[in-house]
């Protein structure tokens, strides 16, 4: 018993003998200590009920962050299921187009893509270019390059 607990129990005592419910000082002192070591264990059973309701309520919190876990972690694997199921399919056209012959019909648009490509470079060595040194005087006039004033 430590001072505080001794101090307690003189004047529970004292305060039992004042009121007249223990005759003598070592009644009163055995019922003070009655008095501290039942409420001694109802605080202990408190403290317990407390103790088990506070475990109950983190344990629910942490159940609860680990479901959302689990579901987020779940629509994660969806997503990259129907990734995977898609890219699947992609290979799968890939391979069917790479066993199928080339239709004769794309032959004959990539001949005419390249007759258009030859007729469009034969156009653009006709045009004149300054770098050829076709080019007149008026092409390099002074009045193009220079200001004068007012035109």
């Amino acid at each position: 018993m430590d001072l505080k607990e001794s101090q307690r129990n003189v004047h529970i005592a004292q305060a039992l003998q004042k009121s007249g419910l223990a005759s003598s000082l070592n009644e009163a002192s055995s019922k003070a200590s009655m008095i501290i070591s039942s409420s001694e264990g109802k605080q202990q059973d408190e403290e317990i009920r407390l103790l088990e309701v506070k475990y109950k309520f983190l344990l629910e919190q942490q159940s609860e962050r680990h479901n959302s876990a689990v579901s987020q972690l779940k629509g994660v694997v969806e997503g990259l299921q129907s990734q995977l199921s898609f890219m699947k399919a992609e290979i799968e056209s890939v391979k069917a187009q790479k066993q199928n012959p080339p239709n004769v019909n794309r032959g004959k648009e990539v001949q005419q893509s390249q007759r258009q490509d030859g007729e469009q470079g034969q156009n653009a060595a006709k045009e004149p270019h300054h770098a050829n040194g076709r080019f007149t005087s008026d092409d390099v006039s002074v009045d193009k390059f220079f200001y004068f004033g007012k035109k």
